[in-house]
């Protein structure tokens, strides 16, 4: 008889709350589910529990291009590298608090990570033998409220960023000879999206209040060039001091006096790239490239709520995204409709009702082939991918919201049926 118990697989709950992933063939999606984190076979109607957990709840996630690494990050901003199709945990890593979202460049050597008011960058794992899991590269902050959201352009080259101050920063990493940084406004409420178009730096930005801005840019992305190496001349002897301190990833079972030790070489690192990234930009002020640079200019604006009646005029746009290949938009709001468009006329496609309000819809994703959209409402657990073609539901799975009281198995041992707190 067998008595070396392995975990298996979680039943009883398909969502809790963060964002949603898909792989790369689009036949799996990846959701989170408490602390740990569940991938769904859409083709064969299976779902498995990866071996990971964490210590608190995940509230974002991001998956690499080619679909083998899978980056976790809990309530505590402790992130957890996995690789999927190995099915290993590759390593810890503490990111800080306040972390709302991440998002893995398009090239997969970079990752962006919205914490509080700013977006840093990190460099990620590769083949090559390197002693941190990430390296702080990057830190930009200029935001007066927390950052929100982040998109990459194609190559790897550009990001977005939105911010609750209702701005949308535009910056380059690293620097190119036309483009350093540019804040596009003009919206009223939280930034909730920001989406670049395929192979170009026009870019659609959509806030909290469900307004849409157009933006074009007068140049094309592929004209620009990496900007040519500019000295450090002014740098403090305080940051000559801190290069001999290498931070270290944590293993997750550490002391706390480590764990305060370590947070205390990052936060001393930051410190210095914000220090580096001040000087770089009043040189940059002082010192203005001949070259023209980029100008974004805004030609279109749409809304949403031009088109509701009634109590729906009050609904909070709440989750987005955008297929580069389609031109479609998809929004969920907090009355439990979503709306498809096609960019960049803004031609309503289709629109959906999934439940009241209680059925808030909290995260929406396109499929990589764009035909599937995946939809995910918190407050009622509720995972649904829809197929937009031709109207059908993929999958639409509701977990327990309250306590599991009931559980009994079939004859056969194949299926479980289980009772809960919640009536179902």
């Amino acid at each position: 008889m067998k008595l070396h118990y392995k975990f298996s697989n979680l039943l009883g709950t398909v969502y809790h709350k963060g964002n949603l992933l898909f792989t790369p063939d689009s036949n799996a999606l990846i959701t989170p589910v408490g602390n740990r984190a569940t991938v769904i076979d859409l083709k064969n109607g299976r779902s498995e529990t990866l071996s990971f957990e964490s210590e608190f709840n995940i509230i974002c996630s991001t998956l690499s291009s080619n679909g083998a690494l899978l980056l976790v990050i809990n309530e505590t901003g402790r992130g957890y590298l996995y690789n999927v199709k190995c099915r290993t945990l590759i390593g810890i890593h503490r990111f800080g608090h306040d972390v709302h979202t991440i998002k893995f460049s398009p090239d997969s050597k970079s990752v962006a990570v919205c914490r509080g008011n700013r977006c840093e960058i990190y460099t990620c794992p590769s083949a090559d033998r390197q002693f941190n899991l990430f390296t702080l590269k990057f830190v930009l902050r200029s935001f007066h409220d927390k950052t929100t959201c982040i998109n990459w352009t194609n190559d790897s080259r550009v990001v977005a960023v939105g911010s609750a101050d209702m701005t949308t920063q535009v910056f380059s990493v690293p620097l190119l000879n036309k483009l350093h940084r540019f804040t596009l406004a003009g919206h009223g409420r939280e930034i909730v999206g920001a989406f670049f178009e395929q192979d170009s730096l026009n870019i659609m930005t959509i806030c909290k209040n469900a307004k849409v801005n157009y933006w074009a840019a007068d140049m094309d992305l592929a004209s620009m060039e990496p900007m040519p190496y500019i000295p450090d001349e002014d740098h403090d002897e305080e940051d000559d001091d801190n290069d001999n301190e290498m931070p270290t990833s944590s293993n997750g079972h550490g002391d706390n006096d480590d764990d305060e030790q370590l947070d205390d070489i990052v936060e001393r690192q930051r410190a210095k790239l914000e220090r580096k990234q001040k000087r770089l930009d009043e040189h940059l002020l002082k010192n203005p490239t001949k070259d023209d640079m980029v100008v974004f200019k805004r030609i279109n604006k749409f809304n949403y709520k031009e088109t509701f009646e009634g109590a729906d005029r009050g609904a909070l746009l709440l989750c987005a995204d955008y297929h580069q290949k389609t031109h479609m938009l998809v929004a969920g709001f907090s009355n439990g409709h979503f709306y498809l468009h096609e960019m960049p006329d803004f031609n309503i496609i289709h629109s959906l009702s999934i439940g009241n309000q209680q059925q808030m819809i909290t995260s929406s994703l396109f499929s990589p082939l764009g035909d599937w959209i995946a939809l995910a409402c918190q407050n009622l657990g509720q995972l649904i991918v829809w197929e937009w073609q031709s109207q059908t539901y993929v999958l639409k799975q509701q977990g327990h919201f309250n306590n599991m009281t009931q559980l009994t198995y079939s004859p056969d041992g194949m299926h479980i049926a289980s009772g809960g707190d919640d009536g179902k």
